[in-house]
């Protein structure tokens, strides 16, 4: 029943397109730049006039008169499966307002949050409590688990082009939390960052396949001397850096872990469709160990994703001011999270200086502020 909504929605947007640009005949079609997602092809002004309402944005064309969403999730490890909420209710608006991906907590008075199937969140919610065969089909990149971690082959890069989108976070943060969270914490945490460099490199460029995915969650299986058991783990990421870069600056949205209320209101604010509160929802929490980890591993910091990193750093930045996403705009584009994006006294602290931004003591407060949202702190 969603893809009839869908394409009636589209058509409400085509029709509305005509009267409000002096009647221009706006059609769904194939985009032509990696950083549109929506394939209505509309002006930015009409984008930001109609975003919160706009539900069949990221349409594809499959017929002359339906649309559909298609959305390919490049989804590294540790960069936050709590961003499949977005997704979900962007791909089917239709879910309910609080759906959201469960904390496996079955004690929990919010049973959006139990999982009866006994899989993990994002595997209980996209095929369990909202099956992807039922609610989003002919939707994801993955047809079953949306949320998976997943290479980049070739044939996924044609198939899919310019409807990636996915979440990056700062190298030595992803490799802590991910020692955390398949090592435990436990064993020596620099071998393990030499162990999974460049990793997101390799998923992006597709080198590698699903070794360098299947080594990071297991390598507490491999043998001292990787190098001579394991060569699919330990091969080097510099020859595919400037391939992975390339990919990255064709996909439709990035986003960074890091800033996580930013990156949800951004995506609204180029795509469309409603910001609701559940969007904001830490569907990983953990705890962090208090130790020297990140001071290890700042020590020999991975130099290919960092260059990765840093290319999405200037991607979301670039965006985040053309799209104008700041707090004050992100609290018009999603007015159901007003704690996500309070009004605050602009003179009560100091500029912040942010990764990859430029920004003065006259707008940081748009940028940052007290009490500010950071799902970082908790995930591991």
């Amino acid at each position: 029943m969603y893809h009839e909504l869908l394409a009636a929605s589209c058509m409400l947007l085509l029709l509305q397109s005509v009267q409000s640009l002096g009647g221009k005949n706006k059609t769904c079609s194939s985009v032509t730049g990696g950083d549109i997602l929506l394939q209505t092809t509309v002006d930015l002004r009409f984008k930001v006039n109609v975003r919160n309402n706009l539900s069949s944005a990221l349409c594809d064309q499959h017929t002359s008169e339906q649309c559909a969403p298609r959305i390919a999730w490049f989804h590294p490890m540790k960069t936050a499966t709590s961003f499949g909420n977005a997704l979900a209710h962007f791909a089917n608006s239709t879910l309910p307002d609080n759906a959201h991906i469960p904390l496996c907590d079955n004690a929990s008075v919010d049973i959006e949050n139990h999982c009866p199937g006994g899989a993990q969140g994002d595997v209980e919610f996209f095929q369990n409590t909202y099956p992807v065969r039922t609610w989003f089909r002919n939707v994801f990149w993955d047809p079953t688990s949306p949320a998976n971690h997943r290479p980049i082959s070739k044939q996924n890069c044609s198939e899919w082009k310019h409807h990636f989108v996915g979440l990056f976070r700062q190298p030595e943060a992803r490799v802590k939390s991910s020692f955390n969270h398949f090592r435990g914490g436990k064993g020596d945490v620099q071998q393990y960052a030499r162990w999974v460099r460049g990793n997101v490199v390799k998923m992006i460029s597709g080198k590698g396949g699903w070794d360098p995915i299947k080594c990071e969650f297991f390598s507490y299986k491999c043998p001292r001397k990787e190098s001579k058991r394991c060569p699919s783990c330990t091969f080097s990421a510099k020859p595919f850096v400037h391939h992975a870069l390339h990919r990255l600056r064709k996909f439709a949205f990035v986003g960074i872990t890091e800033h996580f209320d930013l990156s949800v209101c951004l995506f609204h604010a180029m795509f469309g469709g409603n910001c609701r509160k559940v969007e904001f929802l830490n569907m990983r929490p953990g705890i962090h160990p208090k130790d020297n980890t990140a001071q290890l591993l700042a020590q020999d910091p991975d130099p290919y994703d960092g260059a990765l990193y840093s290319e999405a750093l200037r991607i979301f930045w670039s965006n985040v001011k053309k799209y104008d996403v700041r707090r004050s705009t992100c609290k018009e584009i999603c007015p159901d999270a007003p704690h996500i994006f309070p009004s605050v006294n602009e003179s009560s602290f100091a500029l912040t200086q942010l990764p990859g931004a430029a920004m003065t003591s006259e707008t940081s407060h748009e940028y940052d502020w007290p009490g500010r949202h950071f799902l970082t702190d908790e995930i591991h």
